[in-house]
């Protein structure tokens, strides 16, 4: 699910206090990119702070749905080849620009679970 990339949620601890903010990421070179104009999150990334990632697919028909959590260490994406490559590839900040920065998250905790709507049929059942 991770390797489609998508829309997501970041979260990190600043000043001891939650925040989530939304955004957009690919799976690249073994890490997830993710795409921020949060200065806030930006700030916490750039300190290698431990940042979650949480993305959330639906089947078509909106029966079936998978949630994955991502938890480990940040950088910053700062060199500009690697930049270059993510734009050639679509990333997009959540308001649809060219991220003004680009976050590597390695994945070092990896969870995730899969359910079903109320009233769909069970796997293998009819």
């Amino acid at each position: 699910m991770l390797a489609c990339g998508g829309p997501g949620r970041i979260g990190a601890s600043i000043n001891a206090l939650p925040a989530v903010v939304p955004t957009n990421y690919l799976y690249f070179g073994g890490s997830l990119i993710c795409a921020s104009d949060d200065e806030l999150v930006v700030h916490a990334a750039e300190h290698t702070a431990i940042l979650a990632l949480s993305a959330d697919r639906t089947d078509a028909c909106g029966l079936w749905q998978w949630h994955v959590h991502v938890v480990g260490k940040s950088e910053m994406v700062t060199d500009d080849q690697t930049r270059s490559e993510l734009a050639m590839l679509g990333l997009l900040s959540p308001s649809g620009q060219t991220p003004s920065q680009c976050i590597r998250l390695h994945p070092d905790i990896l969870t995730g679970f899969h359910f079903v709507s109320a009233g769909s049929p069970a796997p293998g059942g009819s």
